[in-house]
Parts: structure tokens; sequence; C-alpha cells
């Protein structure tokens, strides 16, 4: 993400994500940067659906839809 957007997510919080809940919030960082860049709601996954690898669908759908929004 900081390759599209620097700054965005800090070398800290991705050095600092060996925790379940850290791995999460970068998830949902991922997540909202991705809407701030114009990727719309229902376009974007759950934090569960990549964490957990439930609905891997929705996850390539969000980047397809970030990829849209970055060219």
């Amino acid at each position: 993400m900081n390759a599209i957007s620097p700054g965005k997510i800090s070398e800290k919080q991705i050095a600092g994500a060996k925790m379940t809940f850290k791995q999460m919030e970068l998830i949902n960082k991922f997540i909202d940067v991705c809407k701030s860049l114009g990727v719309p709601d229902h376009e974007c996954f759950a934090t569960v659906d990549l964490y957990e690898e439930q609905n891997m669908n929705q996850v390539i759908i969000c980047i397809s839809g970030l990829m849209r929004k970055v060219r």
C-alpha cells in the first residue's frame, strides 16, 4: 500500500505486526486506504475475509478495484 500511497502505513506498524490483533489492524488500514482512494464499499472485503481466508474472491475484487483506481 505504501508504494501506491506513501506513508499511509508506517514501517513501525508493519514491523510490530506479529500478534493477531496487530495483523488485523493492518488489514483494516489497508481497507481504509482503499476506500480513501475511491474503491467502493461493496468491492472492499471484511478483515476476517483475508485473515481467516474465508472469502478470497472478495479480496481479489477489492485488489482489482484498487488497481482500477491507481492506473
